[in-house]
């Protein structure tokens, strides 16, 4: 591995170390520099080398929040050499949990496949008040009393929203207008109407509601939206609201318990755990 000269405004020292795969991906995410991916074998060398062996399966990743679903994607890429990787069912930044990683030509091939699971959400909501992304990541844009609640009012209203439901997507959302997605409508300052989307609320339950704020747990069919659902269940109540978690605890039969960290991934630990069965699922 070539060495890497560390600038000492980042780890207080500037001189030539020899690096990992894994500390020169960290030192270049840190640097913001995007490394090549397949282009130069120094930088990335696949994990099953041979052209019999071209490496496909899949990998169950617990994303940290703060980044976006591809750059788990692009970690792969560069800790694998596959160029061929994509993802199921996007994260937002903010959200974090089961991302399902589909390495090689093959494998990707199944991607629409399992979109189609059902997945398995924890959230926490924020009574009182509507941010424009629906969101702890958007910008407050109206206020409401919250109404005195009973445990026995907030479960009457979920359960109310079990089964198959009409949902509008949001504005900041990668649904497509005309070829545009919704997000860069929505950060110009456009609102659009969007067609109301069929989707099923397959299990709801109230785990805790402290005043502002509620937790909830929920099962839900391909192309729900969790921020959605957390503001209609505040409208319900008679008040406005906004997601400030949102951790994807499955997808089908995958688990954040048997998730990988991100922040730990080595070339080493992405060959130990890949799922190479696709059938099994």
């Amino acid at each position: 591995m070539k060495n890497l000269l560390v600038n000492k405004k980042y780890f207080g020292v500037r001189k030539r170390l020899p690096l990992s795969r894994e500390e020169l991906f960290a030192c270049a995410t840190l640097l913001k520099v995007r490394l090549p991916i397949n282009r130069n074998p120094r930088f990335s060398t696949p994990v099953y080398s041979g052209k019999n062996q071209p490496m496909n399966g899949i990998l169950n990743i617990d994303k940290p929040a703060g980044i976006t679903s591809f750059d788990v994607v692009r970690k792969i890429r560069y800790l694998t050499g596959v160029k061929k990787v994509g993802h199921s069912g996007t994260l937002d930044p903010f959200a974090t949990g089961v991302l399902l990683v589909f390495v090689g030509r093959e494998t990707t091939k199944h991607i629409s496949k399992f979109s189609n699971l059902d997945k398995e959400y924890y959230a926490k909501v924020k009574f009182g008040e509507k941010t424009d992304t629906a969101d702890l990541t958007g910008k407050v844009i109206k206020r409401k009393p919250i109404p005195e609640l009973s445990i026995s009012q907030i479960e009457s209203v979920c359960q109310n929203f079990i089964g198959k439901i009409q949902q509008i997507p949001p504005m900041y959302s990668a649904i497509k207008k005309d070829g545009i997605r919704l997000y860069k409508l929505a950060r110009k300052g456009n609102t659009i109407e969007r067609e109301p989307r069929r989707v099923e609320i397959k299990e709801l339950e109230l785990l805790e509601y402290n005043k502002p704020f509620l937790k909830f747990s929920s099962v839900v069919s391909k192309g729900t939206y969790i921020r959605t659902l957390a503001e209609d269940i505040a409208e319900k109540l008679g008040t406005i609201g906004h997601l400030v978690e949102l951790r994807r605890m499955g997808i089908g039969k995958f688990s954040v318990e048997n998730a990988l960290n991100f922040n730990k991934l080595t070339t080493k630990i992405v060959q130990e755990n890949i799922e190479k069965d696709l059938f099994l699922f």
